[in-house]
Protein backbone atom coordinates (compact mmCIF):
# COMPACT_ATOMS: atom_id res chain seq x y z
CA UNK A 1 0.00 0.00 0.00
CA UNK A 2 1.32 3.33 -1.02
CA UNK A 3 0.52 6.55 0.72
CA UNK A 4 -1.35 9.01 -1.52
CA UNK A 5 -2.21 12.47 -1.09
CA UNK A 6 -5.62 11.27 0.55
CA UNK A 7 -4.00 9.29 3.04
CA UNK A 8 -2.04 12.59 4.45
CA UNK A 9 -4.85 14.56 4.44
CA UNK A 10 -6.74 11.60 6.54
CA UNK A 11 -3.75 11.30 8.64
CA UNK A 12 -3.49 15.44 9.12
CA UNK A 13 -7.52 15.30 9.55
CA UNK A 14 -7.04 12.09 13.00
CA UNK A 15 -4.68 14.69 14.52
CA UNK A 16 -7.17 17.17 14.01
CA UNK A 17 -10.02 15.45 15.36
CA UNK A 18 -7.87 14.18 18.54
CA UNK A 19 -7.23 17.74 19.15
CA UNK A 20 -10.84 18.44 18.90
CA UNK A 21 -12.12 15.57 21.32
CA UNK A 22 -9.40 17.05 24.02
CA UNK A 23 -9.50 20.55 23.99
CA UNK A 24 -12.59 21.60 25.97
CA UNK A 25 -14.62 24.43 26.16
CA UNK A 26 -13.05 28.15 26.13
CA UNK A 27 -13.32 29.89 29.21
CA UNK A 28 -11.66 33.11 28.02
CA UNK A 29 -14.02 36.13 26.66
CA UNK A 30 -13.79 36.18 22.59
CA UNK A 31 -11.62 39.23 21.33
CA UNK A 32 -14.61 39.95 18.96
CA UNK A 33 -18.23 39.57 19.72
CA UNK A 34 -19.80 39.31 16.11
CA UNK A 35 -23.73 38.98 15.62
CA UNK A 36 -25.05 35.36 13.93
CA UNK A 37 -25.51 36.91 10.64
CA UNK A 38 -21.67 37.98 10.19
CA UNK A 39 -20.51 35.51 12.03
CA UNK A 40 -22.28 32.67 9.29
CA UNK A 41 -21.16 34.72 6.34
CA UNK A 42 -17.48 35.09 7.48
CA UNK A 43 -17.36 30.85 8.43
CA UNK A 44 -18.64 30.01 5.16
CA UNK A 45 -16.17 32.54 3.34
CA UNK A 46 -13.29 30.97 5.13
CA UNK A 47 -14.66 27.13 4.80
CA UNK A 48 -15.45 27.88 1.37
CA UNK A 49 -12.04 29.14 0.48
CA UNK A 50 -10.37 26.24 3.04
CA UNK A 51 -12.40 23.29 1.15
CA UNK A 52 -11.69 24.91 -2.49
CA UNK A 53 -8.12 24.91 -1.62
CA UNK A 54 -7.78 21.23 -0.55
CA UNK A 55 -9.48 19.98 -3.39
CA UNK A 56 -7.05 21.99 -5.53
CA UNK A 57 -4.19 20.92 -4.06
CA UNK A 58 -5.18 17.46 -3.11
CA UNK A 59 -7.24 16.52 -6.23
CA UNK A 60 -9.73 14.78 -4.14
CA UNK A 61 -12.06 15.23 -7.21
CA UNK A 62 -10.41 12.92 -10.03
CA UNK A 63 -8.96 10.85 -6.92
CA UNK A 64 -12.60 9.88 -5.94
CA UNK A 65 -13.80 9.23 -9.41
CA UNK A 66 -12.68 5.30 -9.04
CA UNK A 67 -15.22 3.14 -7.82
CA UNK A 68 -12.96 1.56 -5.34
CA UNK A 69 -11.89 4.51 -3.88
CA UNK A 70 -15.55 5.74 -3.66
CA UNK A 71 -16.83 2.62 -1.36
CA UNK A 72 -13.77 2.86 0.56
CA UNK A 73 -15.31 6.36 1.39
CA UNK A 74 -18.94 5.56 1.81
CA UNK A 75 -18.00 2.30 4.21
CA UNK A 76 -15.68 4.99 6.64
CA UNK A 77 -18.38 7.46 6.01
CA UNK A 78 -21.21 4.66 7.42
CA UNK A 79 -18.34 3.48 10.28
CA UNK A 80 -18.07 7.34 11.34
CA UNK A 81 -21.86 8.12 11.29
CA UNK A 82 -22.54 4.81 13.92
CA UNK A 83 -19.61 5.49 16.09
CA UNK A 84 -20.94 8.78 16.93
CA UNK A 85 -24.43 7.45 17.37
CA UNK A 86 -23.23 4.76 19.57
CA UNK A 87 -21.19 6.78 21.22
CA UNK A 88 -23.57 9.51 22.34
CA UNK A 89 -26.42 6.81 22.98
CA UNK A 90 -23.29 5.01 25.92
CA UNK A 91 -22.46 8.98 26.95
CA UNK A 92 -26.18 9.98 27.33
CA UNK A 93 -26.81 6.58 29.79
CA UNK A 94 -23.39 7.22 31.07
CA UNK A 95 -24.43 10.71 32.21
CA UNK A 96 -27.38 9.73 33.73
CA UNK A 97 -26.10 6.53 35.98
CA UNK A 98 -22.48 8.25 36.38
CA UNK A 99 -22.53 11.79 36.20
CA UNK A 100 -20.42 12.17 32.82
CA UNK A 101 -19.92 15.49 31.93
CA UNK A 102 -21.90 16.69 28.82
CA UNK A 103 -20.02 16.20 25.29
CA UNK A 104 -20.05 19.53 23.44
CA UNK A 105 -20.67 19.81 19.36
CA UNK A 106 -16.88 20.26 19.31
CA UNK A 107 -16.20 16.85 21.04
CA UNK A 108 -19.24 14.89 19.08
CA UNK A 109 -17.57 16.36 15.99
CA UNK A 110 -14.46 14.83 16.64
CA UNK A 111 -15.50 11.35 17.76
CA UNK A 112 -17.40 11.45 14.31
CA UNK A 113 -14.42 12.55 12.44
CA UNK A 114 -11.85 9.89 13.75
CA UNK A 115 -14.35 7.45 13.74
CA UNK A 116 -14.37 8.17 9.75
CA UNK A 117 -10.94 8.39 9.61
CA UNK A 118 -10.66 4.49 11.47
CA UNK A 119 -12.86 3.34 9.15
CA UNK A 120 -10.95 4.69 6.16
CA UNK A 121 -8.09 3.18 6.97
CA UNK A 122 -9.38 -0.37 8.17
CA UNK A 123 -10.76 -0.43 4.65
CA UNK A 124 -7.94 0.58 2.44
CA UNK A 125 -5.51 -1.60 4.33
CA UNK A 126 -8.23 -4.80 4.71
CA UNK A 127 -9.99 -3.80 1.41
CA UNK A 128 -13.88 -3.66 1.32
CA UNK A 129 -14.84 -7.27 0.60
CA UNK A 130 -13.72 -8.29 4.00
Amino acid sequence: MNVGRLDILFICGSIASLVMMADGPSKSEPLIILSPVPQVMILALIGSLMASFIVFVSAIDRKCTEDYLHQIISNASLVGISTALLINVVWLLGSSIWGLPELSGQNMAGITLFGFIIGYFWFRIRGITT
